[in-house]
């Protein structure tokens, strides 16, 4: 999935000068993730010093006001920490969380720039990733497959790098954090799913994006009377623990729970309680 939308991250970070470093780290990120040994001890500590360089650079740090390919480069990073997030912890809910994010930036891009099969090929995508992962075997097989993997989905990301090209090759010139390109800010600010993924109930996970970005989250269902439920109450804090800083919501249902994640623009990654 990252080998899609990386295309558009590695083509806006190397029109910018002096970020030859930044492409480094995206690269071997990128490297990192498709590497089948890399649910090994070394490889783990790897992707968390990659997680945090990355959390550092230009894309994620400038936050919510990237704009025009900048604002997809963006999405692309989160999808690239995201993965990496999957080899440190092995958490399979960093899977979910970043097939959530390639479907984003598809339905995004696709939506910004009118062309609509976009989310429809990366939905294919992933389906042909499991069928074709889950029929490997171990050793040569799995690498073969892997790498028969990686060259089909740089195709594909070369066609959503196009679709970006076509669009936005000639604002090198413009400016790439402002409010007066609240279009494109918006479209990719947010992590509202077309079919949202369920929020994981009793899991603290991280928002990488979206207000109040940095700290951690976690949802609780409340006990109500005569089997109903209380509703739930949505905590955000400075710390995994949510002991310092605590700020609690109350809601009244899945819905609106799922509201309030896409109206503050929350991308989490969950299961990052320590």
């Amino acid at each position: 999935m990252a080998e899609r939308i990386c295309a558009v991250l590695l083509w806006t970070v190397s029109r910018d000068s002096g970020r030859e470093g930044d492409l480094r780290t995206y690269r071997r990120a990128l490297d990192l993730l498709w590497d089948s040994q890399a649910d090994e001890k070394s490889d783990r500590a790897e992707a968390a010093e990659l997680r945090g360089v990355i959390e550092g650079l230009e894309e994620l740090s400038r936050g919510d006001e990237s704009v025009g390919a900048a604002a997809y480069a963006r999405q692309a990073a989160v999808g690239l920490h995201t993965g990496l997030g999957l080899i440190v912890a092995q958490n399979p809910s960093a899977a979910i969380q970043s097939s959530s994010v390639a479907r984003n930036f598809a339905f995004r891009l696709g939506r910004r720039t009118g062309t609509d099969d976009l989310l429809t090929r990366e939905d294919e995508a992933q389906a042909a990733d499991v069928a074709l992962l889950s029929g490997a075997g171990d050793g040569d097989e799995a690498s073969a497959a892997a790498d028969r993997l990686r060259r089909v989905s740089a195709g594909i990301g070369g066609d959503y790098l196009a679709v970006a090209m076509a669009e936005y090759g000639d604002e090198a010139d413009e400016p790439r954090v402002g409010r007066d390109q609240g279009q494109d800010r918006d479209e990719c600010r947010q992590d509202p799913d077309p079919e949202p993924v369920p929020v994981p109930v009793g899991t603290v996970g991280r928002l990488l994006a979206g207000e109040g970005a940095g700290r951690y989250v976690l949802v609780e269902r409340l006990p109500g009377e005569a089997g109903e439920s209380g509703g739930y109450l949505i905590q955000t804090a400075l710390d995994p623990a949510l002991e310092k800083n605590s700020v609690g919501e109350w809601v009244e249902d899945p819905r609106t729970v799922r509201s309030h994640f896409e109206e503050r623009g929350w991308v989490v990654e969950w299961g990052t309680g320590g």
